[in-house]
């Protein structure tokens, strides 16, 4: 059975840095804010595999509401990609933001732009380069009142 999970931000590491930053150094899968006790962490397990991970971060930019997340790192191991695992993370993530009455922003890869899009993303930015990512958008989602 699968199961979603939270956990502490060195459970998410491993494989944000296979999946987003293959070939860095270790400390390129950790971020700032990883061990702040109002960001949260979340694996999907398949047994005792970890097959998907996702961190949301306290982080403000703009005007998407009055409790504003980040999402960071989201990842599915390259195993299991394209099963839904990805599209259950983001729901997950909604889900909180939504409760806590808020919006959410995430710097997102142009590979990943129609994955975002396709959950309600807007792009609020133009394309930049983001060190050790590529070109990427800044994006927000806010629930519908």
């Amino acid at each position: 059975m699968v199961e979603l999970v939270l956990v502490k931000a060195a459970d998410v590491r491993p494989l944000r840095r296979e999946v987003l930053r293959p070939g860095q150094p270790d400390d390129a899968s950790t971020y700032e804010g990883d061990d702040e006790s109002r960001t949260l962490h979340a694996v999907f397990k398949d047994g005792a595999t970890i097959v998907g991970v996702v961190s949301l971060f306290h982080d403000p930019i703009g005007d998407v509401g009055s409790e504003v997340w980040r999402v960071r790192g989201m990842a599915v191991h390259p195993d299991r990609q394209r099963q839904g695992f990805g599209t259950r993370l983001m729901s997950a993530v909604q889900a909180v933001v939504e409760k806590r009455g808020g919006g959410v922003w995430a710097n997102v890869r142009l590979d990943a732009l129609a994955f975002y899009s396709a959950r309600g993303f807007v792009v609020v930015s133009d394309e930049f380069e983001l060190e050790g990512a590529g070109t990427s958008v800044v994006m927000t989602w806010s629930p519908k009142p």
